[in-house]
């Protein structure tokens, strides 16, 4: 956890895979963003984590965030796969959720194109502020 003074401003937790870290959770005040609490305070688990020769990598998880592009050194593509029996239901709801997938991913590639997609995310996380 980054605290400034008594306030905590950031928390990242970890769990151990073997030789390895796993990023689970990475937060931060939204009042201290514009001083990056988040990537200071992971910037600092690094450093400590890798200077104590324990760990040999840390791993981000899966998505998209700035922080991984900055701070990674390589990435690996996975997916979830899942096995379910052919029938209407199970069909109509994998249907419905694609379909899902696909009108938001258009619909954050307007955002983007329309370059409305950062006043949103941060509307969205930090109520406008």
């Amino acid at each position: 956890m980054l605290r400034f003074g008594d306030r905590p401003v950031a928390f990242a937790y970890f769990t151990v895979v073997d030789r390895a870290l796993q990023l689970e959770y990475l937060g931060y005040d939204p009042e201290y963003a514009r001083w990056s609490v988040g990537m200071a305070l992971l910037w600092t688990c690094m450093e400590r984590h890798f200077d104590a020769e324990r760990w040999d990598l840390i791993d981000f998880g899966e998505g998209d965030a700035e922080y991984k592009r900055l701070l990674s050194t390589g990435s690996v593509r996975c997916a979830n796969r899942y096995l379910v029996r052919r029938s209407l239901r199970p069909a109509l709801v994998l249907g419905a959720a694609a379909t899902s997938v696909k009108a938001s991913r258009r619909f954050v590639g307007l955002l983007d194109r329309l370059g409305a997609k950062g006043r949103l995310r941060r509307l969205l996380r930090h109520g406008g502020r």
